[in-house]
């Protein structure tokens, strides 16, 4: 048995989240970034070591979709995900490469219904500048109108402390704003 030790706030949340089915889909664009905000302090807090220790993307990747998910109940948190549901099929999910793309996370509801992707996420560490345009191009796909249709995309690039990280937020297809995280 596992156990998890969360400060009353947090279960508070949580409680929160599962009273209501489409809770977080009637989350303001606000609130939604400060959740995302919190799962990066949680990663920094608890996870601090394998940052210091310099472990893959894929790792802290992962352990940010674990932080993302205790405030995200009712949907599925997933990492790598490189299917697209839509029209009753599941193909590839096709951004910058006809073969498909792989995102490192997206929150959604796994279903053909159009408006139940909420958010997606590409990660990076902050010395790896490789495929940058790329994930950037990929945000834009995902949350423009049409086939994906994510209410936010979110570029994370993981800074050495939690103050070094940086956000980048996308809507609607286009880039927004830089996000503080202080």
């Amino acid at each position: 048995m596992v156990g998890l030790c969360f400060s009353s706030t947090y279960l508070n949340i949580i409680v929160q989240n599962w009273t209501s089915k489409d809770y977080n889909m009637r989350m303001s664009e606000h609130e939604l970034i400060s959740i995302v905000k919190d799962a990066l302090k949680r990663l920094y807090k608890e996870d601090g070591g394998l940052i210091r220790k310099d472990l893959c993307e894929r790792c802290l990747v992962h352990r940010l979709a674990f932080y993302l998910q205790v405030s995200f109940p009712t949907y599925f948190v997933d990492c790598e995900f490189n299917k697209s549901f839509y029209k009753d099929r599941v193909d590839n999910k096709v951004l910058s490469n006809i073969h498909g793309n792989y995102v490192d996370i997206i929150v959604h509801k796994r279903s053909n219904n159009y408006g139940e992707n909420l958010l997606c996420f590409e990660v990076k560490k902050e010395k790896n500048n490789r495929g940058r345009e790329k994930d950037r191009e990929n945000l834009i796909v995902l949350t423009a109108p049409g086939r994906f249709v994510y209410f936010l995309g979110f570029y994370v690039i993981l800074g050495k402390t939690y103050q070094d990280t940086k956000i980048e937020l996308y809507h609607n297809g286009n880039f927004i704003r830089e996000v503080s995280v202080i």
